[in-house]
């Protein structure tokens, strides 16, 4: 199979959706031999920061001279950013030899009235390429929720939940317990978890399931004392923000930006703690190798002063507003905007109006529903009064505006949609 082929095969299992449940991927799985039973893992589940902490953690853990492997979705410009090893996507011809070797099984299992789903197959496929490349470690990131989610087929060496909010409701729950629930799914009998802040009815649902099935919970405070003592410093070089936290004497550099972005790296801090002393590395030089984490679409400037972030709720929504507002005071942007049709855009565009100098509708190329500029449009008319234009492809939206400061964000499609405005597919996939 070539690698064009390849990809055509893989489109063509997006028309089954989504699928929550473990039984397709677990029979998909049986069928190339388990390769996850020989894999080590560390599993990350969230509303958000997921991706952010995956980062953190795979460059960490990259420095201290593992062979690290990464499993993230969706990717912003090729597939081949699902599957990273080491700081390069999987290969192109190794990526069509691998969906050939599966291709037979799934084709079986769509005879029997079962095919798996895109997200099924991209997973089993992402053990099979991190067993064949002999991965010390594993950075395993969950797809939606947790409980049902496909990547939850795995017994990690720990367990990591980032935050709790309110999205994609109609799979996982309209209210933050709800969703609690399904991403505490993802801790296993016995296996250390790890969680970021949480709203009081959120944590009491993750130390209930924690207790029942014996697994110890643990908080960055649990390591790092109350966040707010600790010592933050921001600077601004070359017209960037950077911002660094004082642990254990010594100052590290926060690699994303973003204010949410502390909670995240402490959440990190706090995984690299525990496992440097089960697994022999030196946890000081762990946290420095986070410095070398490339994320894009998570805050990301770009060379013409462009910021790009893939928030896409509320909640993320708020913390890059916050954000912006403390690194860029004063300032009011050109907000280049779309959004799939599942999410809460009239609870995000009050936040955006905020900051926003005029909005720039633009549609995003996806097969997934999603708004129209149209629809974007009046909906945005109901809550604020500035300038709002339509473009019809990203290209157009970048030409419109004028030289003015610029912000896209909505979605991660979007996001990647202007990342292929700037860089090569290589640029994104290796990292």
């Amino acid at each position: 199979m070539t690698y064009s082929k390849s990809l055509e095969y893989l489109s063509s299992l997006e028309t089954y959706g989504i699928k929550l449940g473990l039984d397709q991927v677990s029979e998909l799985l049986e069928y190339c031999g388990n390769p996850h039973e020989k894999l080590k893992f560390i599993h990350v589940a969230g509303t958000n920061g997921k991706g952010s902490v995956c980062a953190m953690l795979y460059a960490a853990l990259r420095h201290c001279g593992f062979k690290t492997g990464l499993y993230s979705s969706p990717h912003l410009v090729s597939v081949r950013e699902r599957f990273r090893l080491n700081g390069h996507g999987v290969g192109k011809e190794e990526l069509a030899s691998l969906v050939s070797r599966l291709k037979p099984a799934a084709d079986k299992m769509k005879e029997a009235g079962r095919c798996p789903t895109y997200f099924e197959f991209t997973t089993v496929l992402a053990l099979l390429f991190f067993l064949d490349s002999k991965a010390d470690f594993v950075v395993w990131e969950t797809g939606m929720g947790g409980r049902y989610d496909a990547t939850n087929i795995v017994d990690p060496l720990c367990s990591v939940i980032t935050s709790i909010g309110i999205d994609h409701a109609s799979f996982l729950g309209d209210t933050e317990e709800k969703i609690a629930f399904e991403k505490a799914g993802i801790i296993k009998a016995g296996r250390p978890v790890f969680c970021g802040e949480l709203n009081p009815g959120a944590e009491k649902v993750i130390r209930d399931c924690a207790n029942e099935k014996n697994a110890q919970l643990f908080f960055p405070s649990d390591f790092f004392g109350p966040p707010e003592k600790l010592q933050c410093r921001t600077s601004i070089a070359d017209g960037k923000p950077s911002t660094e936290l004082e642990i254990a004497g010594k100052y590290f550099r926060i690699p994303i930006l973003g204010h949410k972005q502390i909670g995240n790296f402490l959440l990190v801090a706090s995984v690299l703690r525990l496992l440097s002393e089960k697994h022999s590395f030196n946890f000081a030089d762990a946290l420095s190798g986070t410095a070398e984490t490339r994320w894009p679409a998570r805050f990301q400037i770009l060379p013409d002063g462009c910021i790009v972030d893939g928030a896409h709720n509320p909640q993320a929504i708020e913390a890059l507003a916050s954000s912006l507002k403390k690194y860029f005071s004063g300032t009011k942007f050109v907000v280049i905007y779309s959004a799939l049709a599942d999410k809460d855009v009239r609870a995000i565009l009050p936040i955006l109006d905020e900051i926003a100098l005029e909005f720039i509708f633009v549609p995003i190329k996806t097969s997934r529903k999603s708004y129209s500029q149209n629809e974007l449009k009046k909906m945005a008319g109901k809550v604020s009064s500035k300038k709002m234009r339509t473009a019809k492809t990203v290209a157009e939206a970048l030409d419109l505006r004028d030289g003015s400061q610029t912000l896209v964000t909505g979605s991660l499609y979007l996001a990647g949609e202007v990342l292929k405005e700037y860089f090569s597919e290589e640029d994104i996939v290796d990292i």
